[in-house]
């Protein structure tokens, strides 16, 4: 935008089932939604938000509600669910309206009614806006619900461009060319912001229950806050979709080359989403496809692929012993849960949200397909990220994987490769390529922990 961030006015949307605006002004936080608890403000999926105080009491008198009641009654049933009585899920809320549940219809308007106002109030705090970003579960993901928010933003010179809103997950400007006010959507990050503050304040006060302050005292040694960072594989590793991923990819390829096209044999397990694609039209054409041909092909099957995630999700599953490893280390303040996956970094939330997995990863320094087609250039690429941010506080890597190329790609940066012969490969197969360790599915978090400790 040609300014530095300290010049720049910026009011942050994180839209979700919990919601919240801040302003940001000379690179910190002046204001912000939320009150003594997050419960004020925002309109959210459970939570009320901002209501007249006398409701509250009016409710309790009429009703006999206890404070506990009503605390659960503003923090559990209200916002969307209470105003729907459909779901606190605003992808539910969205086939509700469209299936013409006046209700749900009623909670989207209002909800993005508050976040237009509330965006207007917080520009006159700061005497107007350089850029509004659109963050979390419905401002990465809910193009309809970013153009319900923007339309009515123009006077402050944020004018939404329909095409570039047509995404899904990605840090995108979505705002027209000749926008005075820029409007971006930046995929959230929470876990790193509060990794990242827990590394940086190595020394803390001692607190005693009634608020006492006591004395400082270092909270962690240099020893203590080294890391081992675990890069984790997604399908066949973690999950298995129902052949979710290779049905969006068939749909895509038969809207490409005709409905009676023959598809391909491709050996899909461990490559990447630009390998597959790229091998599909290059066997159906004769001829190399170009990288833009790639690409979109890859883009068109993001877009498909959230489409099958739903259809098979019954037949879906997460693996053995996986979420007890990933509940365990994510507790771990010497361990960093990363991926190093051939999926793109929408596929892979796309498909992590499907089981809740999401929130244990590092998004911003796991590697994803994203330009690459060989596993073993995006393991490098994946590291090399890790290694500005952690440098010489490195003190382990591991990669856990299903495949021949988790492990591969494990050995070209150096790691420890736990093998499981949980997808494609068979024992034997990946016993051959001599991984660090070999199991026929992921050990439990003891033993688990004992190889990583």
């Amino acid at each position: 935008m040609g300014k530095k961030k300290e010049d720049l006015r910026i009011i942050n949307c994180h839209l979700g089932n919990g919601s919240s605006l801040a302003a940001i002004q000379n690179g910190k936080c002046v204001d912000t939604t939320m009150g003594f608890t997050p419960l004020a403000g925002m309109l959210m999926g459970t939570r009320c938000g901002d209501i007249d105080p006398a409701i509250v009491v009016t409710l309790m008198d009429k009703h006999g509600f206890t404070t506990k009641e009503m605390d659960t009654i503003m923090n559990k049933k209200s916002g969307v669910l209470g105003i729907s009585g459909v779901s606190s899920d605003f992808r539910d809320l969205g086939e509700a309206a469209a299936a013409g549940n006046k209700r749900a219809q009623l909670a989207l308007d209002m909800f993005h009614y508050q976040v237009r106002k509330l965006i207007g109030a917080l520009a006159a705090a700061m005497g107007g806006v350089d850029v509004i970003t659109f963050t979390a579960g419905v401002g990465e993901n809910g193009i309809e619900d970013r153009a319900a928010i923007c339309n009515g933003l123009e006077y402050l010179g944020a004018v939404l461009d329909e095409e570039r809103n047509n995404v899904r997950g990605k840090d995108t400007c979505i705002s027209t060319d000749d926008s005075t006010c820029a409007l971006y959507v930046i995929p959230t990050n929470e876990e790193i912001m509060i990794a990242r503050d827990t590394k940086r304040h190595r020394f803390g006060s001692i607190i005693i229950e009634d608020g006492s302050f006591i004395g400082s005292c270092r909270l962690f040694s240099q020893a203590e806050v080294r890391v081992k960072l675990l890069y984790w594989d997604i399908d066949g590793t973690m999950i298995n979709t129902g052949m979710a991923g290779m049905h969006a990819i068939y749909d895509v390829f038969h809207r490409l080359m005709g409905d009676n096209a023959a598809i391909p044999h491709i050996s899909a397990g461990g490559r990447t989403d630009n390998y597959i694609c790229q091998q599909l039209l290059y066997q159906a054409r004769g001829v190399m496809p170009t990288d833009e041909e790639v690409f979109a092909f890859c883009r068109e099957y993001e877009q498909s692929l959230l489409t099958w995630l739903k259809k098979t999700r019954e037949s879906s599953r997460v693996l053995k012993n996986v979420k007890e490893n990933l509940d365990y280390f994510h507790r771990d303040p010497q361990v960093v849960q990363l991926l190093m996956t051939g999926n793109s970094r929408y596929g892979a939330k796309l498909k992590l949200e499907v089981f809740g997995l999401d929130r244990y990863f590092d998004f911003e320094h796991s590697g994803f397909a994203e330009e690459f087609y060989v596993r073993d250039d995006l393991a490098r690429h994946a590291y090399d990220i890790a290694r500005r941010e952690w440098g010489e506080d490195i003190e382990a890597i591991y990669v856990i994987g299903d495949t021949i190329y988790d492990i591969q790609c494990g050995k070209a940066i150096g790691a420890k490769t736990i093998s499981v012969a949980t997808g494609h490969y068979d024992k034997d197969v990946l016993a051959e390529q001599k991984p660090w360790r070999l199991f026929t599915h992921l050990p439990a978090s003891a033993e688990m922990t004992r190889l990583i400790h």
